[in-house]
């Protein structure tokens, strides 16, 4: 039986998960995936924008609330704009939020949900396709005291400092979802995240253990293909840092028991 890190145990006193989708964490990114992964990215670049709804307040970044059409299907998304990438005072970048999604992807773990840059009414940001169907961690009513679940959320955790933000447990608990029928469970909203760190995150984030399928990807993670995946969303601080991260992760974690 595996050892339950501290940052999961914080989430079986909180009220239970309703639904995330298919591209989520799951043990790793089949073919078929891939495939869905790659059609849903050309269809937030290609599908008309028929509705903007600005000031919607979904979230603490202002994001718009756009609905997509491509003749064939409708389907909704979430706009990130702002544009204060560091070295700006008051970090809220939508660049983040795609190299997020970018970073999850060479690591073959669908952690984040499809995420492309387009221009919306004249601004550039950010297009995140919404998470239909799910839920919150902090609005469910019990979280599901399974090892798979815990083991999902160890390698959210491992994620987590690979992208570094010292966001609170009140934030994570919003931006963390959960797959009802199957466990699964991805992580939302990056706009301050990729801190230039040469350290983990601390305290109740510490992580020893993960997926052996996520551990040998982060030994396998190509640094000539991270810079040239990330550079047009960070800049070479950002990405130093997280090679850093990356090898402070390998050096304490081990693979599930």
């Amino acid at each position: 039986m595996m050892k339950k890190n501290r940052y999961c145990l914080i989430f079986l006193c909180i009220p239970v998960f309703i639904g995330v989708l298919y591209f989520c964490q799951a043990p790793e990114v089949t073919a078929q995936q891939d495939s869905e992964l790659a059609e849903l990215e050309a269809y937030l670049r290609s599908a008309e924008i028929v509705h903007v709804e600005e000031g919607a307040d979904l979230g603490t970044t202002d994001p718009w609330n756009v609905r997509l059409d491509d003749g064939k299907t409708k389907k909704r998304a979430m706009f990130k704009h702002a544009p204060r990438c560091r070295p700006n005072f008051m970090v809220d970048c939508y660049k983040y939020e795609i190299a997020a999604y970018e970073l999850s992807k060479l690591l073959n773990m669908p952690i984040v949900p499809p995420t492309i840059e387009r221009t919306v009414k004249g601004t550039p940001g950010a297009l995140q396709i919404f998470l239909e169907g799910c839920t919150p961690l902090n609005r469910l009513k019990s979280v599901p005291d399974t090892e798979q679940f815990h083991r999902n959320m160890l390698d959210i955790l491992v994620f987590d400092n690979l992208t570094y933000w010292q966001t609170g447990m009140d934030d994570i608990n919003e931006d963390i979802f959960y797959h009802n029928d199957d466990g699964r469970v991805c992580r939302v909203d990056f706009s301050k995240a990729f801190e230039e760190r040469h350290e983990l995150l601390g305290e109740v984030r510490e992580v020893e253990q993960c997926s052996d399928i996520l551990l040998r990807a982060l030994k396998q993670l190509d640094e000539s293909e991270v810079r040239e995946k990330l550079a047009a969303y960070l800049n070479e601080e950002e990405i130093e840092a997280l090679l850093v991260r990356r090898d402070l992760l390998l050096a304490q974690l081990t693979p599930f028991k």
